[in-house]
């Protein structure tokens, strides 16, 4: 009796931690998808949705690429209203070659929207590297309209 409660215990716990984990999501960028915008997340009324966007550039002075990293926040309220996007956990991971680097971390990051004097691009970062075709990557724990 006692071993079965033992096991009845293991597995609630386990579920319990399960269903409050988040994962973490990633996008993947790499000369494959530079200077286009990727949509994270459905467009709905009440919804939190971004878009990300990585500009390319060679600056001849220095001899480095710059990759400058945009959010575009396409979050709404539950009155479909826009609103901002709050991303929690944000890391910007540079490849090396054969593994992904931490290159920048932040607790949260928050991405206005469009208004009639803002156009919607926030900086987010930007990576540089001596390589046209870095590759790097971006995760987060989750986002919600603020």
């Amino acid at each position: 009796m006692k071993n079965w409660f033992k096991k009845i215990l293991a597995i609630t716990t386990f579920l319990l931690i399960s269903s409050f984990a988040q994962a973490q999501e990633v996008v993947y960028f790499d000369n494959t998808n530079y200077n286009q915008w990727i949509q994270i997340g459905d467009v709905a009324c009440g919804k939190a949705s971004f878009h990300l966007y990585v500009n390319q550039y060679y600056n001849q002075t220095d001899g480095l690429y710059y990759y400058e990293i945009y959010v575009w926040s396409d979050s709404y309220y539950k009155n479909c209203n826009p609103s901002y996007t709050y991303i929690e956990n944000v890391i910007v991971y540079v490849y090396d070659g054969s593994v992904y680097s931490n290159s920048l971390s932040m607790d949260y990051y928050l991405a206005s929207p469009k208004t009639t004097t803002f156009n919607g691009w926030n900086y987010l970062a930007y990576v540089y590297s001596a390589s046209a075709n870095q590759k790097f990557k971006i995760a987060w724990d989750g986002a919600n309209p603020y």
